[in-house]
């Protein structure tokens, strides 16, 4: 049987130890992009969270700060303003079963599973996919935590969204 967490979840996410990482170029055309820890590990293929941060404050004036928020049937699409955003801006914030599998997916070339890259193409339209991925590579900060519990992992990205406000997670729920 399985069991809700006995803590709050603001108790379980203070105490949780990231690591941390950036997102470093690869030869794969599918992939060209991969998270790597400051010794140039590889984020591990285990289940977990990962929050992806924009840092650099020196290009932060290259991205648009508005990007089209995507509605539903029954929600309509709205122009979503972050022009008042301070550095460090957080991204995204999610779960996976494949940390490493799942930040190297958000910066591929497969447009069913890159989300991230494709919001970041919508805030810098007038750059090409490599200068982008370049911009990536000097600016971006990925962090990951190991969390075994299914339960855990949906509690703690509930509330990175709900209290970091990540940029790109923000869309109308379907």
């Amino acid at each position: 049987m399985v069991h809700l967490p006995s803590r709050s979840t603001r108790i379980l996410w203070n105490a949780l130890s990231w690591s941390k990482g950036s997102y470093t170029e690869t030869r794969s055309k599918i992939h060209p992009l991969a998270a790597t820890d400051g010794t140039g590990d590889r984020a591990p293929n285990v289940p977990g969270l990962y929050r992806v941060t924009w840092v650099g404050g020196k290009d932060w004036g290259l991205v648009e700060k508005h990007r089209a928020a995507k509605g539903s049937k029954k929600i309509a699409d709205l122009e979503f303003c972050f022009s008042r955003s301070v550095l460090p801006c957080a991204l995204t914030v999610g779960r996976t079963t494949d940390i490493a599998g799942r930040l190297k997916q958000h910066m591929g070339s497969n447009t069913h599973n890159n989300r991230l890259f494709q919001r970041l193409c919508e805030v810098l339209p007038d750059h090409a996919h490599d200068k982008i991925r370049a911009l990536v590579v000097a600016n971006v900060k990925v962090e990951w935590v190991e969390i075994d519990s299914w339960i855990e992992r949906s509690l703690l990205e509930s509330y990175a969204k709900a209290t970091q406000r990540p940029l790109f997670d923000i869309d109308a729920e379907h």
